[in-house]
């Protein structure tokens, strides 16, 4: 993934950018030219959804299918399933006994099945639980640690299994037997910031970003066969000796956690996009400045154009616009949680954007959450 920041860059650009596989050059990627930008200049189809609860909601996550909704807590105790943006009911099953879990580490969920899967933390087994109902309906032992995973239907899920001992791997896990079958292997750069993103239901195939020296992005299909769209390295990252370790290479992961720890740029590739007119993908600056891992930037290919944008701003609100999932027709969604005092800017004259923002949170019972949904254009 990562190309020394001292050295002369050699811009390649790929060819291929369509759904086919792409040709074995790379596009070299500097987080440098990122600009600051208005959210206004390139987002589309923008909608301000309020959450309706008859209760105080904590946002801490918030996963999107289709009209429904499930968010949840800080803490990953609790957990709240909406549909069409009102409350339907809550998950609040935290301790040690049948149908409780310790954290909601992970969760997934299968509209087709209604069955929302739970990983707690340091578990190896699946909790299973009935939606709307919240019944528990079972537990699954696993053959392997997993994280990162997707329900692709009533009986699979893709996940990211293993650890240093038993090698890492995109896997294929059988919900009702959790018996799962490796796809193919991951470096370890690639199993740490694997990133699901777009997931289209029917056939089921899900955006996936690996990113490694060359990251790659393409389509995962329900049986796990990647196809590759895209190929990229960012030109200030890690170099390729440090970034590329082996299970077994402790020299090699003390001089990467040494690298960590300075002052340099580590790209982890998140939230991808992709359709037949080109792609969309944020990165995230891991262990910037001052070990700085909070900031977003956004790149955009497409038939018009190319860009990178950060620190997308609305006039009016003092917050910078960062995506807390995708939705299933290629957009991005952002939660934005009052009260108006904290998010509007006492300094510049709001937006009809953010006056649409302000009156939506303004109107909110108990400083409930809104959702802004919105495409990248």
């Amino acid at each position: 993934m990562r190309i020394l920041g001292c050295c002369s860059v050699l811009l390649i650009l790929s060819t291929t950018v369509g759904c086919g596989k792409s040709e074995e050059n790379v596009t070299v990627i500097s987080g440098a030219d990122a600009v600051e930008m208005s959210f206004e200049d390139v987002a589309s189809d923008i909608g301000i959804v309020p959450l309706v609860s008859p209760e105080p909601v904590e946002y801490g996550e918030v996963h999107l299918y289709g009209n429904e909704l499930l968010m949840t807590d800080m803490d990953r105790k609790r957990l709240w399933y909406f549909r069409n943006h009102e409350l339907v009911s809550e998950l609040n099953a935290k301790g040690r006994g049948r149908g409780e879990y310790g954290d909601l580490f992970h969760i997934s969920y299968s509209p087709a099945s209604h069955t929302l899967l739970v990983k707690p933390a340091g578990d190896v087994s699946f909790i299973k639980y009935d939606v709307p109902s919240m019944r528990f309906t079972g537990k699954i032992p696993c053959e392997d640690f997993l994280s990162n995973f997707i329900a692709v239907d009533e009986s699979r899920v893709l996940g990211f299994t293993g650890n240093d001992k038993s090698g890492r791997a995109l896997s294929v896990i059988d919900i009702p037997s959790g018996e799962s079958r490796v796809s193919f292997e991951l470096t370890f750069s690639e199993f740490e910031y694997a990133s699901f993103g777009r997931v289209l239901r029917e056939p089921f195939r899900a955006a996936l970003g690996l990113s490694d020296y060359v990251n790659r992005l393409g389509w995962l299909d329900a049986d796990g066969r990647f196809e590759e769209v895209f190929k990229f390295s960012f030109s200030d990252g890690m170099p390729k000796n440090i970034y590329d370790i082996g299970a077994d290479d402790m020299d090699n992961m003390i001089d990467y956690a040494l690298y960590q720890s300075r002052e340099h740029y580590f790209f982890g590739v998140i939230m991808p996009v992709m359709d037949d007119d080109g792609f969309t993908f944020w990165y995230c600056n891991n262990n910037g400045l001052a070990g700085d891992d909070s900031w977003l930037r956004l790149y955009c290919h497409n038939s018009e154009r190319d860009f990178q944008a950060k620190d997308l701003y609305i006039p009016g609100l003092n917050f910078k616009v960062q995506p807390d999932g995708v939705t299933d027709d290629g957009g991005y969604y952002s939660v934005i949680c009052g009260p108006e005092e904290l998010i509007k800017d006492p300094v510049r004259e709001p937006s009809a954007l953010a006056e649409r923002i302000l009156e939506a949170v303004r109107n909110q019972k108990d400083d409930n959450p809104v959702i802004m949904y919105y495409k990248i254009r």
